[in-house]
């Protein structure tokens, strides 16, 4: 199962679970705001691993995060939806106007 890392405010998390839902994708989406404990968790992540180097240099979070079960990571869910097969559609705004993630 894929492991989403986002929050249930940022609009680009919105519009991914809006597609994977409508889309049948089996997915466990972690709400970094949820909790202390998942805030420090992704956190820590964040800051550790080279994953995230480009989205700490533009100013972004880095969420969405799609975890696969190879432990690989992306922010792609768009390509991986057609990927799949699916043609994603868009219903909320970047929540960030120079870029397509948080």
């Amino acid at each position: 199962m894929i492991k989403v890392l986002g929050a249930k405010d940022c609009p680009d998390c919105i519009e991914l679970k809006k597609n994977f839902d409508f889309f049948k994708i089996d997915y466990e989406f972690v709400d970094i705001q949820a909790s202390v404990k998942n805030l420090k968790e992704f956190m820590q992540l964040r800051d550790t691993d080279s994953f995230y180097d480009k989205a700490r240099l533009k100013g972004l979070i880095g969420i969405p995060t799609l975890i696969f079960e190879n432990g690989e990571k992306s922010f792609y869910w768009k390509k991986y939806l057609e990927e799949l097969g699916y043609t994603p559609f868009e219903g909320e705004i970047s929540c960030n106007t120079k870029e397509k993630h948080c």
